[in-house]
C-alpha cells in the first residue's frame, strides 16, 4: 500500500462527468428565494399569508409571531445552502447531508399540511385551502431533493483524489 506525504503528494480533481452544475443552480436559485421569502416573513408577514388565509386585514398575533419565527429560521437554514455552492471539496461533501436534511423536514411539513388540508377547518387563520398549496410548494421541493439524491446522484457533483506521481508517470 503506497503512502502518502510530501515525497508523494496528491491532488484533488473535479469529475468533469458530474461538475455538480444543477445542484449549485438549485442551490444559487433557492437561496435567492430563502433570503427575499424569510426577510419578508419577517418583517411583513401579511405580505406572504395573504394568499393563505380567509382575512388578511384580520392576521392571528399567533400565525404572525409564528411565520416571523419561521421567517428567521428560513435565514438560518439558508447559510448551509449557501456553503454547498462552491464546487469544492467542502462544497461536494456538504450537498448530500443537506438535501436529506432539507428533505425529511419537508416531508413531515407535507404531512402536517396535508392533514390540516382534510381536516377542513382554518387553524391560526389558515384556510384548508392555504393547506393545499403550502402541501403543493413543499411537495415540489421535496420531490426535487429526492429526484436528485436517490436517482441522479451525480448532479450532486463528485472530485477525484490523484496521486501526482503515478499520474506523470
Amino acid at each position: 500500500m503506497a503512502s502518502y506525504g510530501p515525497d508523494r503528494p496528491l491532488s484533488i480533481e473535479l469529475d468533469p462527468n458530474a461538475p455538480g452544475t444543477i445542484v449549485r443552480w438549485n442551490c444559487i436559485l433557492e437561496s435567492i428565494k430563502n433570503i427575499g421569502m424569510g426577510t419578508t416573513l419577517l418583517f411583513s408577514p401579511a405580505t406572504v399569508l395573504a394568499d393563505y388565509v380567509r382575512d388578511p386585514a384580520n392576521l392571528s398575533p399567533v400565525l404572525a409571531a409564528s411565520a416571523r419565527s419561521f421567517g428567521f429560521c428560513l435565514l438560518v437554514v439558508t447559510i448551509p445552502m449557501l456553503m454547498a455552492i462552491p464546487n469544492t471539496v467542502s462544497g461536494i461533501e456538504s450537498r448530500k447531508p443537506l438535501l436529506w436534511t432539507y428533505g425529511i423536514c419537508e416531508a413531515v411539513e407535507v404531512v402536517i399540511f396535508a392533514y390540516r388540508s382534510i381536516l377542513d377547518e382554518d387553524f391560526l387563520g389558515l384556510t384548508p385551502a392555504g393547506f393545499r398549496k403550502l402541501t403543493s410548494v413543499v411537495s415540489v421541493l421535496m420531490g426535487l431533493r429526492f429526484l436528485m439524491l436517490l436517482h441522479k446522484p451525480q448532479w450532486l457533483g463528485r472530485y477525484r483524489i490523484v496521486d501526482e506521481k503515478s499520474k506523470h508517470r
